[in-house]
C-alpha cells in the first residue's frame, strides 16, 4: 500500500491510463535490443537508452573532476574524456569503488532519464516511449512498463560465438 491506500498494482495502473504506452527492452548482450529499439523507433517510439544516458554522463565535466579526484589523472584520456577500460578495472574487483561509481553516475542517470520521460509524454508525435536499460528487471523499471519485450538471437547471430 502507499501513503493513499492503493495497492501497487492499483496505482500503476491508474497512472498508465494517463500516459504513453512504455515498452522495456530485456535480453543477453549482443541480442538486438539496440536494433529492436532503433526498429520501434522508426515506427514513433522514443528510445531512453542507458548506455547514451551513461556515456552522457561520463563526458561530464562535473563526473570527469570527481573521477579524477578519486582515482587520479589514470582514468583521463590524453583528450579530457573517461578512460572507460581504466574505471572499469578500477571498479572490477571492487564492489565498495564501484557502489562508489554508482552512486555518483546513477542518480544522474535517473534525473536525464525522468526528464526525458517527460519530454516525451509532451511531444505528440511519441507515440510510446521505449526503455533500452540493462538490468531492467534488477533495478525495477519493468514495473513501469506496460510490456517487456525480451530479445533474443541465435549465439551465431550475437557477433560472437562460444568456443
Amino acid at each position: 500500500m502507499n501513503h493513499r491506500g492503493l495497492r501497487r498494482d492499483e496505482l500503476s495502473r491508474s497512472h498508465r491510463a494517463h500516459r504513453k504506452p512504455i515498452i522495456g527492452l530485456a535480453g543477453g548482450i549482443g541480442s538486438g535490443k539496440s536494433t529492436v529499439a532503433r526498429l520501434l523507433e522508426s515506427l514513433g517510439a522514443a528510445v531512453v537508452d542507458a548506455d547514451r544516458l551513461t556515456h552522457e554522463q561520463l563526458a561530464d565535466p562535473d563526473v570527469v573532476a570527481t573521477l579524477c579526484s578519486w582515482w587520479g589523472e589514470q582514468v583521463r584520456l590524453p583528450d579530457g574524456r573517461i578512460d572507460r577500460p581504466a574505471v572499469a578495472r578500477i571498479v572490477f574487483d571492487s564492489p565498495a569503488e564501484l557502489a562508489r561509481l554508482e552512486g555518483l553516475v546513477y542518480p544522474r542517470i535517473e534525473r536525464r532519464r525522468t526528464e526525458l520521460m517527460a519530454a516525451f509524454e509532451a511531444d505528440a508525435a511519441v507515440k510510446a516511449v521505449v526503455l533500452d536499460v540493462p538490468k531492467l528487471f534488477e533495478v525495477g523499471l519493468d514495473e513501469e512498463c506496460d510490456a517487456v519485450v525480451f530479445v533474443e538471437a541465435p549465439d551465431n547471430l550475437h557477433g560472437w560465438s562460444k568456443q
